[in-house]
């Protein structure tokens, strides 16, 4: 009786810090006021009332008390819940690491974009497909990133560039808590720099051209032989298309290196 003739404005007070509280419009809704471990005071809405009754709010606000004897805060582990079910859905790390892709592939070169569909498929997804997108951590991605590093340290920056990303990508779509990013730099060992390797003079021209027909492999057999007849540039020959050849009069018209 008491909560149905309440008036806007009035707070009706059921002790141990359960009050329901009438707004200017009538409306009334659940609160509990508690004090945090580190003492500060907060509050918690547990609904609206005939939603929710004066015993369901009892019984809530019960459970909360207990949670609070064990140092859970309400507020946070309400916050985790909803995450955990927003994350059920789609907290895969692959869903996300799909939508992210989409995402950045509408702004990329195609072969940009191909290459980033290569370390996804062939170096990520198959030991991280699975992991949630809201509890994935560093220590997760670290081995994946050494294993690529093994065959290719520079497909394992790039690797670890995405990671970066795609988690970044979680965040901003409210499936990871704020705050946390990856700690994967200094992950990778540093790479030994230096000068590609070279024929620099024409003696040596018979050796490379012997060790670049041993190729087993004819893609790679004739797109190394077409960078060194005509001097192009790698990305420009593996993109190459027939229309671009005139293998009749022996001419192309794609475009060489600079």
């Amino acid at each position: 009786m008491q909560i149905r003739t309440a008036k806007p404005g009035e707070t009706k007070y059921d002790g141990k810090g359960l009050e329901l509280i009438v707004d200017a419009n009538g409306n009334r809704r659940w609160i509990l006021r508690y004090r945090r471990s580190d003492g500060r005071r907060n509050m918690v809405g547990l609904g609206s009332y005939p939603d929710v009754s004066a015993s369901a709010a009892r019984i809530e606000a019960e459970e909360i008390r207990q949670k609070l004897r064990q140092e859970i805060d309400p507020v946070e582990y309400k916050k985790s819940e909803k995450l955990k079910q927003k994350t059920a859905i789609r907290g895969a790390f692959k869903v996300i690491a799909e939508e992210w892709y989409t995402h950045k592939a509408k702004g990329w070169a195609k072969e940009t974009a191909r290459k980033a569909r290569e370390i996804l498929d062939d170096s990520l997804f198959p030991k991280l497909a699975k992991k949630p997108i809201a509890e994935i951590s560093s220590a997760d991605i670290k081995p994946v990133l050494l294993e690529i590093h093994e065959r290719a340290p520079r497909l394992a920056v790039k690797a670890r560039q995405y990671c970066n990303q795609i988690i970044g990508y979680a965040i901003q779509a409210g499936l990871r808590e704020d705050g946390r990013e990856l700690s994967l730099k200094g992950a990778l060992p540093d790479s030994t720099k230096g000068h590609y390797a070279a024929i620099t003079k024409s003696n040596d021209l018979p050796e490379l051209l012997k060790a670049i027909k041993g190729i087993d492999s004819i893609y790679s057999k004739v797109a190394l032989l077409v960078c060194l007849y005509t001097a192009s540039r790698p990305g420009v020959v593996a993109g190459m298309r027939w229309d671009e050849l005139d293998l009749e009069n022996r001419n192309g018209t794609f475009q060489p290196a600079a």
